[in-house]
């Protein structure tokens, strides 16, 4: 259950906390499912107080809108009813029927509330004959890699960090040596099902040798909602359905795994054997190349979020590139101490942030780039 807030994007009186509740959920359970499409979410009210909900489908599947009116359908009902979209539906044809079709067939829709509208096309003169059409002005946190992407050519990144109580991420001289508890290690499986690709450099993949991809984590190392210091709706609502992330298809959700790498340093053989027997391929960028053009190569794969991992070279690589919007987290741990070693690198050396949750052995620190 929600902890009973409403979240700050979804503001009483402008959506109603059931709905609010719907949309943050679905959106979620639609990021990383729905890649490359947008995650869209969408509630049908109904006039006596009846919801109906639905998040995008995987590629060829359901759109958002034809989920939840799909559900409505199935339960008989034949109220009036309002319908909450966080982007507006679509009019063109695809793998599957443009949506705003399908909402003509209606008779009992009085309204259409969206929130985003879709930069690459338009509906809305079209179903403004059909009802009342209204743009909420708000901002849903699970579109804004999508709407990056398609406006601007780069996608959403989140930066990922642990590092010990006293501020090192690696010993000297470097080694692999693990720092995060296991609620923290969830925490980050479930992270990447949410991303269309995880982002190492080549030092990271010589000393660790990390499989990059989503593994469900054991039900008994998933965090709770814990929070010490303000507010986030992806948070809350990524430890709010943990469980429900875990119940997803997991070969819908697996990240591209792409490495950082110097091409005269390749990955050692076991790595490259690893790899090869994961789903889909690793792929690698030539980090001697220009930031810039790894964002757009990033926007060639149609990948909406992407979660850099580390380790320090990239993140020294990359310190120039974030821009408004993109996230910041930092996994510190309350008892691993290391004395010295590779110092915190300064892109998530902020002041403050203004986000914090308690996840058992560590804390986690959540900002995003304004």
């Amino acid at each position: 259950m929600w902890n009973g807030a409403i979240p700050d994007d979804f503001p009483l009186g402008q959506v109603p906390d059931p709905v609010a509740r719907l949309l943050c959920r679905d959106s979620l359970l639609a990021m990383g499912l729905s890649k490359p499409n947008p995650p869209v979410a969408c509630v049908i009210e109904t006039t006596q107080g009846q919801y109906f909900s639905g998040g995008t489908e995987p590629v060829g599947g359901r759109h958002a809108e034809i989920v939840a009116l799909d559900a409505y359908d199935a339960s008989g009902c034949q109220d009036p009813f309002q319908l909450y979209v966080t982007l507006e539906p679509c009019s063109r044809q695809g793998r599957t029927g443009p949506c705003s079709q399908r909402l003509k067939k209606y008779r009992q829709l009085k309204k259409i509330v969206f929130f985003h509208r879709d930069p690459t096309q338009r509906s809305l003169e079209d179903l403004s004959a059909l009802c009342p059409v209204e743009r909420v002005d708000l901002s849903s946190f699970f579109l804004q890699g999508f709407l990056r992407r398609v406006s601007r050519h780069r996608p959403r990144l989140f930066f990922k960090v642990a590092c010990s109580k006293d501020g090192f991420i690696a010993p000297l001289p470097p080694r692999r040596s693990p720092i995060s508890g296991r609620e923290a290690g969830a925490f980050v499986q479930l992270l990447r099902s949410r991303m269309g690709a995880v982002v190492v450099g080549g030092r990271t993949i010589q000393i660790d040798q990390p499989q990059l991809n989503y593994r469900i984590p054991p039900s008994f190392d998933l965090p709770r909602y814990s929070p010490l210091e303000g507010e986030s709706i992806f948070l809350q609502s990524m430890f709010e359905y943990a469980r429900l992330l875990c119940e997803q298809d997991v070969s819908f959700l697996q990240p591209l795994r792409i490495g950082c790498l110097n091409p005269s340093r390749p990955p050692a053989p076991d790595f490259i054997r690893r790899q090869k027997s994961l789903p889909g391929p690793f792929l690698t960028f030539d980090s001697s190349r220009p930031p810039l053009e790894f964002l757009s190569y990033l926007s060639e794969l149609a990948c909406n979020d992407v979660l850099l991992e580390g380790g320090a070279g990239l993140f020294r690589w990359l310190e120039d590139s974030p821009e408004k919007g993109d996230v910041i987290i930092l996994l510190q741990s309350k008892e691993v101490r290391m004395g010295s070693g590779l110092k915190l690198p300064s892109l998530f050396q902020a002041e403050s942030y203004p986000v914090c949750c308690d996840l058992g052995q560590d804390l986690l620190f959540f900002r995003e780039i304004s």
